[in-house]
């Protein structure tokens, strides 16, 4: 086994050059292997994310028509209590014309009797003939 040194030198460049080379590829498949998972791992994140967003607007869509419900049962309540206040105020007004004619009624009453009381005061007082 005669190996010259050309030769030996050839084949341990070519097999240092062949390491390196693998190594580089072991290298480079790592990078990739690490980003892949990276990627992987950050578009789960994203899924997890918006898989929470939907469950949210979902959630938020629920509570909105709740609010609408709630809301609409305020305006039904506001315009049945509008149309009460309406008849109540109406007849307020309606009593307040009775009891100003009741007051005139009682001063005429009033003055009448006074009236009546003077003249049988007049009629008592006068002399009989």
């Amino acid at each position: 086994m005669a190996f010259d040194y050309e030769t030996l030198k050839s084949a341990g460049i070519g097999l240092a050059t062949a390491g390196s080379v693998a190594l580089n590829g072991w290298l480079a498949f790592g990078r990739y292997w690490v980003k892949t998972r990276a990627s992987n791992a950050n578009d789960i994140q994203q899924i997890d994310m918006l898989d929470r967003q939907e469950k949210n607007i979902e959630r938020l869509e629920v509570d909105n028509q709740k609010l609408r419900d709630e809301n609409r049962e305020c305006w039904l309540t506001i315009a049945d209590l509008k149309g009460r206040l309406q008849v109540i105020e109406a007849t307020m007004k309606h009593m307040e014309r009775q009891n100003e004619e009741l007051k005139q009624q009682v001063a005429d009453l009033t003055a009448a009797c006074m009236n009546l009381n003077r003249e049988n005061v007049r009629s008592k007082q006068e002399i009989p003939r």
